[in-house]
């Protein structure tokens, strides 16, 4: 139907549904979900289509019903996509709860980032939730379900497998946000991490996918980040930081290039040791790349992404002062910025993106200012078009940051106001509403109390849901108690909760 080229396998003995609770432009764009597809679509036991928001009941392959799948599974990037994975519940009749479902209803499985940093909010609406990287896991997933398809069974067999979560398993009792009760088997979930990072090379598979980078072939050079950024959990997500032999990167992204673009992905690019290699011997014309930090990048490498068709570049400042880059660890200072500002003018970047945060717990009223000053310095040193992008703190479960509130709004307002009034009309300046922000934290340090509010939120948002189901939401923005278990400390795998709490108390 959609995809002329889907291959519809009549020898198949299980049929899963790869759901991504967004549209499907922005679901191809996220290699996780393309890379899981790709795997199962490569056993000749099963068979995988494409749902997405705009494909919420009949698959984008083939047009089939949602209702003709033995197994969901359910990939979750973002904590606002989780409104939408309700109402795909609620559109297509499935019970939301696992509990309400019957043994005939199809196995509702879970995975991605939101999920292995915490699942709790959401846990009552899976089966199975897999924490971590699925590359490997997903096979092992369907072998399981091939050998036992019986739920309860298939369930208590998955759950001794590294990295899968059963959440109806466990019997969890609450003090407001905290865990006063935890009573299961494992005690502890192990999250899982590819063995061989090349094994897997996440990347477009092909053209026929509608994606916001259209005409790029997108592939995964790396993984995982060497730095510790207080306010980041990307280093606990995907733990240890690695990256991929050149030769076998080069090797796909050679086969592909008919597509007139190449982006390489990850969260340290400008780190990949073998980048002036991967640029040089990649023949692909056009090359883009996600961010750049300004300590490890050099003009050769500048020079080399302009004559390849790069037009812009995005960094991340977060903070303006020595104080500030010393207290979230961010190893930049501003003779860094400076010079990589005017790296970008000699190599005649057109546009460049500066990321900032506001919100710290440990910020003033001098850090704003001389966020303004940074951003209208730089402004005059720059030749090009200049975007600040303002986000507002978000404690993320797994970062050091986790314990820290989420800022009080009227004191969000007036920094905003202090941005706007005070940044040059020359900048253009991007700044991330105080509400979405707001539902993030909630939704990211959510405990199960918060599963029967999102359960409403196709009629109503979620403040109101709150409301309905008598949930105070400020247990979930204030302050932490370093001294109390956190609804997502039962996942192992990442940064050690000890050392994320030392760090935390010596910032």
């Amino acid at each position: 139907m959609k995809n002329s080229s889907f291959n519809i396998k009549r020898e198949a003995l299980v049929k899963i549904a790869l759901f991504y609770p967004n549209d499907f432009i922005t679901a191809a764009t996220n290699l996780g979900y393309i890379t899981i597809y790709n795997i199962l679509n490569s056993r000749k036991d099963t068979l995988c289509e494409l749902f997405a928001t705009d494909y919420i009941s009949k698959s984008y392959n083939t047009g089939r019903s949602i209702k003709d799948f033995d197994i969901i599974a359910i990939s979750i990037s973002f904590e606002t996509d989780i409104f939408n994975l309700v109402r795909f519940f609620k559109f297509n009749n499935i019970e939301l709860f696992s509990n309400k479902r019957g043994r005939f209803d199809p196995l509702i499985t879970g995975g991605g980032a939101y999920l292995t940093l915490n699942p709790e909010a959401i846990s009552p609406f899976f089966d199975v939730i897999l924490i971590g990287e699925g590359e490997q896991a997903i096979n092992e997933m369907v072998d399981e379900y091939l050998n036992n398809s019986n739920k309860d069974i298939y369930k208590e067999n998955i759950s001794k497998s590294k990295g899968f979560y059963v959440p109806d398993r466990y019997k969890i009792s609450y003090d407001d946000i905290y865990v006063e009760g935890r009573n299961g088997k494992p005690a502890v979930c192990r999250k899982r991490t590819v063995e061989n990072i090349d094994d897997y090379i996440p990347s477009t598979i092909n053209k026929l996918l509608p994606s916001h980078f259209k005409n790029t072939f997108l592939i995964e050079i790396s993984r995982g980040c060497p730095y510790r950024c207080a306010f980041c959990a990307t280093p606990s997500l995907n733990n240890p930081y690695r990256h991929r032999n050149l030769n076998k990167l080069l090797d796909l992204i050679n086969k592909n290039r008919s597509f007139p673009k190449v982006g390489f992905i990850g969260s340290a690019v400008s780190d990949y040791p073998d980048l002036i290699d991967l640029i040089d011997k990649t023949l692909i014309k056009t090359i883009t790349l996600s961010s750049f930090r300004v300590n490890n990048v050099t003009y050769n490498i500048l020079e080399k992404l302009k004559k390849r068709g790069l037009r812009s570049i995005s960094i991340a400042s977060e903070v303006a002062n020595e104080r500030m880059w010393n207290k979230i660890d961010k190893r930049i200072d501003r003779d860094m910025l400076e010079g990589f500002v005017k790296m970008t003018n000699k190599a005649m970047i057109e546009r460049l993106k500066i990321y900032f945060i506001i919100g710290f717990p440990f910020e003033n009223e001098n850090d704003i200012k001389d966020i303004i000053e940074l951003i209208n310095d730089l402004s005059h040193i720059y030749k090009g078009r200049l975007t600040a992008s303002i986000n507002i703190f978000i404690p993320k479960p797994q970062s050091i940051l986790q314990w820290a509130p989420y800022s009080d709004k009227e004191i969000i307002r007036k920094k905003i106001k202090m941005i706007k009034r005070g940044v040059s009309r020359d900048v253009i300046v991007n700044i991330l509403g105080y509400r979405t922000g707001e539902i993030e934290t909630i939704l990211s340090r959510g405990n199960r109390i918060l599963s029967e509010a999102i359960a409403l939120t196709d009629r109503m948002n979620i403040f109101d849901a709150l409301k309905v189901c008598n949930i105070n939401p400020d247990i979930f923005l204030r302050e932490l108690s370093v001294d109390k278990i956190l609804p997502w400390e039962f996942i192992k795998g990442g940064i050690d909760n000890i050392e994320l709490k030392n760090k935390y108390l010596n910032i």
